[in-house]
């Protein structure tokens, strides 16, 4: 039986739960169309029972006042907390600031504005993560030794952008359309003209390095971070640079792109669509082509509440099995897309579509929700089963000769895309540009979520009575913007990763790819002499030689160079280091571990010659091995040997090519796996550090003259007269100083009353036990010791900012982790040991000699954690979660043995 992940309030329809108004009176709404909201109850009555709209058939019932909510649906109860019943402060007391701030006022017995604030906050936390890698990526192609924010400097130093430009050149083609690269000159243009195209580059690139500095400058910073919701967020960009024009320029021509090339690439599924649906007249045409065009460029069954491809693959299975026939192999792909179009026009407004999505919200566990797939997918093959049958029948004998005429472009000019985004959608749809698919997915995804909730929650207040007004973000109070954001990033989810192919591989990307394989930076492969003759690349190469007669040439391009992980590693590493990491036999393992079994699986008969009999074990330990060995001269030798050796036939050759590409893919997939948890660990302790910054300010706004006290204990100051340990002990020392103070203390004379203590320590709010006080005094004593003016949480802020693990200052060290200690039990200590290690080379920082022996048998000092990040004390909760490994990481070996601790004690 598969675990319940839902609760009762949530199967029984129930979205939000909260207190509104001056008097906090009680409201419960419930899941409407999408993400909407459907308000079900507002009252301050007690005891009362009040019927429910038929999308939640049942009642509410407040049973108990005090302490619970409970709804009734047939057999289904669903208990909730009553947030007008209990204190609605947030753990840190910093409810009233955040209100003020956004709403000008602070409201005690409210619990719902909150919830927006936080969406809002957690929309530019994301925003500020995710350009500080894009800033970081960038300054990565720069040839520094640990990437500094090369981006910041050049905001108004044209020799700067020149630099960067020089630097990033044979890398442009990874960031789409972002910056132009250098035009190929087929046909000589006069020196003017020359002039004038060079100049019209070089304007937009360093527009786009404007653009960026700007927005990693008003992402780091929590008082500016509010900029991306002013109004008027494209004038911000324009004065004299006038970069703004680029993202409008960007944005712009993606739409077209989009929408000019729809229907030509789209010609024949339309034409299969018309034959299929009999469409006869241009309307009916027309009308097709336009849903085609909602479906498959608005993507608008994405958010019909089920998921399409899981009923398709049920139907497939359970009523269409023929579909898996070999004589369809060649263009199975296109029979999909079919189906699912037909599935999603005949379902999208159907009454079937809203029992299920009801339905499937009631689901307890994976096991109901695969039943109720499997029982719709019988449902909604009998709608669609009249067109499909002949569909498949034409398609048996080979895929159908289409004739050549191509419809007109005006069939979508009613549904088609406009150029004229929200300036916020506009921004993220440049910034697109330089993310993943994956990342692209991750950040949309939740953006979509986030401004789907915010309108959801204004809506209903307004239903309610109230009208919101803010103050900080007055793009808010523009109608149903929040609505229209969702909406168009929907669309921008869709086509943003629909980015043009690398146009062409420049030589420095071939010395990076061989880099990455692994050869060291004075090695002859890596030099223009030797690219030239072994690769082709130019020189005295015969002209018909030059394209595509080098066989190893062409392997490193299709395999290494325009693989997704290879760009994503370019981006975020120095080719060297990749090897050094993946030289690391205890790296590799673990990250072998962590991938599903049946990718292992798939990739151990790829590459070895599997025995049935083999453990999972066994398989990770070839695959390790394999992997370490592997090399730039190995993989060439091999490739050379396959070619060359003519005792080979042509289909035994094409195995052996076939397990090379399966190696030097599984050597990608780990060492990007590998980068990106580091990314992912780094990611953590960026928000903390942004989250400390934005709990400063508001701890000044609320208790200034504390906070000033507790600052002027501490007077030391760094090298350049700024204060240091100040600022970034304040707020641990005030919880500290709050705590001692709210001691429970006997009177003089009498012995201690452990009841009387009891009911003391619940009356307040506590955030320290006597056993972390103590933690934290010996963190602090040991922090001034490595670093008496403070210095220390600002390197590994810094560190955490620029994600300096990634750097090859750190990257040397990976050889060193678990060398004496073998068994890698985590990301995050592989993370702390190169952090550390950094630290170690800081001449401001004097690691104590307790501490070191742990880096000096490789494996980070979990003490040094704790004092490292002492500045993030305060909030005690967030503190635990980003310093022990178990709670870092549940799928960590510690991780693992907690939660194992945990079922036991059940």
């Amino acid at each position: 039986m598969s675990k319940n992940k839902k609760t009762r309030a949530k199967r029984m329809g129930v979205k939000s739960v909260f207190a509104h108004g001056e008097k906090g009176r009680l409201a419960i709404t419930s899941f409407g169309k999408g993400n909407r909201a459907e308000l079900v109850v507002d009252t301050d009555s007690r005891g009362k029972s009040l019927c429910l709209p038929h999308r939640v058939p049942g009642s509410v019932t407040i049973d108990r006042i005090d302490e619970e909510i409970g709804l009734s649906r047939s057999t289904l109860e669903a208990l909730v907390n009553n947030p007008a019943e209990r204190d609605s402060d947030d753990y840190l007391g910093l409810k009233g600031e955040l209100e003020e701030m956004f709403f000008g006022e602070k409201f005690p017995r409210d619990t719902v504005r909150i919830q927006i604030i936080h969406n809002i906050l957690d929309i530019l936390k994301i925003l500020g993560l995710y350009v500080g890698d894009i800033v970081y990526c960038i300054n990565n192609l720069q040839d520094v030794p640990i990437p500094d924010d090369q981006i910041g400097k050049s905001l108004c130093n044209e020799k700067k952008v020149e630099d960067i430009l020089r630097c990033m050149e044979p890398f442009l083609g990874y960031f789409g359309e972002a910056f132009r690269a250098r035009p190929q000159m087929k046909v000589k243009k006069p020196a003017a003209a020359g002039k004038q195209m060079r100049d019209e580059r070089f304007s937009h690139n360093k527009n786009a390095i404007y653009i960026l500095s700007t927005i990693r400058h008003n992402t780091a910073h929590f008082k500016k971070s509010f900029f991306f919701f002013q109004k008027d967020l494209n004038k911000k960009f324009t004065g004299a640079s006038g970069s703004w024009k680029i993202v409008e320029e960007n944005y712009k021509n993606l739409i077209d792109r989009i929408n000019s090339k729809f229907v030509s690439n789209s010609s024949i599924n339309l034409r299969i669509l018309f034959e299929l649906l009999s469409a006869e007249s241009l309307a009916e045409q027309t009308a097709i082509a336009e849903e085609y065009y909602c479906f498959s460029i608005l993507k608008k069954g994405k958010n019909l509440g089920i998921g399409m491809k899981k009923l398709r693959e049920y139907i497939i299975e359970l009523c269409c099995p023929e579909i898996k026939n070999k004589v369809y192999d060649s263009y199975r792909s296109k029979l999909y897309t079919i189906l699912d179009y037909l599935l999603y026009r005949t379902i999208c407004d159907s009454d079937e579509l809203v029992l299920m999505v009801e339905e499937l919200r009631e689901t307890a566990d994976e096991d109901a929700k695969e039943r109720l797939y499997r029982n719709n997918a019988v449902v909604f093959w009998e709608k669609i089963e009249q067109y499909v049958h002949p569909f498949l029948e034409k398609f048996k004998d080979g895929f159908p000769v289409f004739s050549s005429d191509k419809y007109p472009a005006s069939l979508i000019d009613k549904v088609a895309l406009k150029a004229d985004g929200v300036p916020f959608v506009q921004l993220l749809a440049f910034l697109c540009d330089f993310w993943e698919g994956k990342e692209i997915n991750e950040i949309l995804s939740a953006y979509i979520h986030k401004f789907e909730n915010i309108q959801a929650f204004i809506d209903t207040l307004e239903n309610l009575g109230e009208r919101l007004e803010f103050k900080a973000c007055p793009i808010f109070n523009e109608p149903r913007i929040a609505e229209r954001v969702a909406a168009e990033l929907r669309i921008l989810a869709s086509i943003g990763k629909m980015k043009p192919d690398l146009s062409s591989v420049k030589r420095p990307l071939y010395k990076a790819a061989i880099a990455f394989l692994g050869v060291n930076e004075s090695h002859e492969c890596l030099t223009d002499e030797w690219l030239a003759e072994n690769l082709l690349l130019d020189g005295e190469a015969p002209r018909e030689k030059k394209e595509s007669t080098n066989p190893f040439r062409n392997f490193i391009v299709n395999n290494v160079i325009k693989s997704r992980r290879f760009m994503y590693l370019v981006r975020y590493t120095k080719p060297q280091t990749v090897h050094a990491l993946m030289g690391n036999r205890e790296i590799v393992r673990y990250v072998l571990t962590r991938l599903p079994e049946k990718q292992v699986d798939t990739y151990y008969e790829n590459i070895e010659e599997p025995n049935e009999n083999d453990a999972l074990e066994d398989k990770i330990r070839a695959l390790t091995a394999a992997l370490t060995n592997f090399s730039f001269e190995n993989l060439r030798r091999q490739k050379e040997r396959i070619v060359e050796n003519s005792l080979l036939g042509a289909s035994e050759k094409i195995l052996e090519i076939e397990q090379l590409k399966a190696l030097t893919g599984l050597y990608l997939t780990v060492a990007y796996v590998a980068v990106k948890n580091l990314i992912k660990t780094n990611a953590r302790y960026y928000i903390a550090f942004s989250a400390f910054e934005r709990d400063y300010e508001l701890f000044l706004q609320k208790d200034k003259s504390t906070i000033e006290d507790l600052r002027i204990l501490l007077p030391f100051l760094d090298k350049k007269g700024k204060n240091t340990w100040n600022e970034c002990l304040a707020l641990t020392r005030y919880f500290l100083k709050k705590e001692e103070e709210n001691d429970y203390h006997p009177e003089p004379g009498k012995p201690f009353d452990k009841e009387a203590c009891r009911k003391h320590l619940d009356s307040i709010k506590r955030h320290f036990s006597k056993k972390w006080r103590e933690i934290f005094q010996t963190a602090i004593n040991d922090a001034l010791q490595i670093s008496d003016t403070g210095y220390l949480p600002i390197v590994v802020r810094n560190h955490a900012a620029h994600l300096n693990v990634l750097s090859a200052q750190a990257l040397k060290y990976v050889s060193e982790f678990r060398a004496k200690r073998p068994g890698m039990q985590s990301y995050f200590e592989l993370y702390h040991f190169l952090l550390q290690k950094l630290m170690c080379e800081n001449p401001s920082l004097n690691i104590l000699p307790e501490h070191q022996k742990y880096l000096n048998a490789g494996v980070p000092c979990l003490d040094l954690i704790k004092i490292a990040y002492v500045s993030l004390g305060y909030n005690l909760p967030r503190f635990k979660n980003l310093t022990i490994e178990a709670l870092f990481d549940e799928d960590s070996e510690s991780g693992k043995e907690r939660i194992e601790r945990r079922k036991s004690k059940r």
